[in-house]
């Protein structure tokens, strides 16, 4: 469930229920389910707390603190947790990762552990936590391809306000209801895959941010400390 040092682009599309349907259908039939998913569907549960200045910088792409996205992401119920910063110019993408018990979250602040990098920035940025972003994820991948790339359907986005770093159960309010968010990521250029699945459906993708989507539907953004 990785996709660390892989891939460096992204494409993101807001999907109705029917074209969901549809590239789904197609994402099964041309690709191969995640082998790292906790089923053979390729099918999991991926729940991240999202961290912001008081004054919302990340949000609003304020300074130097604002250029990219701190969080915490968990899948299913898993033990281990990932802190991770995701910086992204352009479709281009640079991610850094490590891996933490779930039971150290309360100590994410400090400097000690293979993720001390994550708490001292979190520090430095006056960083506390915003939301939580939960979804049912189905992800796709191909390794025949000459470059590696994968595809991703999430359904069922909730969001919730939090004001500590600790998993919350994955009720709150739905994001995008009805609407599934589909990411096609890969190495470089779009492979011909890709550009081929883009021109036979007919979508066209958009700038999405799923934690700028959850700030809105929460009303957090006139919310301010």
């Amino acid at each position: 469930m990785s996709d660390r040092g892989l891939f460096t682009s992204e494409l993101k599309f807001i999907l109705n229920r029917t074209a969901a349907i549809a590239l789904a259908d197609w994402a099964r039939s041309h690709l191969s389910p995640d082998p790292n998913a906790a089923d053979e569907t390729g099918s999991y549960r991926t729940t991240s707390l999202y961290f912001d200045t008081p004054q919302l910088d990340v949000y609003f792409r304020r300074g130097s603190c604002a250029r990219a996205e701190f969080r915490v992401r968990r899948y299913n119920d898993s033990d281990t947790v990932f802190l991770e910063r995701k910086l992204k110019i352009g479709s281009r993408l640079s991610k850094r990762r490590s891996e933490a018990p779930v039971d150290d979250l309360a100590r994410l602040a400090g400097n000690n552990g293979a993720g001390s990098w994550f708490g001292q920035r979190l520090m430095q940025c006056s960083f506390r936590p915003v939301c939580q972003i939960a979804y049912d994820r189905i992800a796709y991948v191909s390794i025949s391809t000459p470059t590696p790339l994968r595809i991703t359907f999430d359904r069922n986005v909730v969001a919730a306000p939090i004001k500590v770093a600790e998993f919350a159960d994955n009720s709150g309010a739905a994001v995008l209801p009805g609407q599934t968010i589909m990411e096609l990521k890969f190495a470089a250029h779009i492979p011909d895959i890709f550009q081929q699945l883009i021109e036979e459906f007919g979508v066209a993708p958009q700038s999405i941010s799923k934690y700028r989507l959850a700030v809105d539907t929460l009303g957090l953004a006139g919310i301010q400390d």
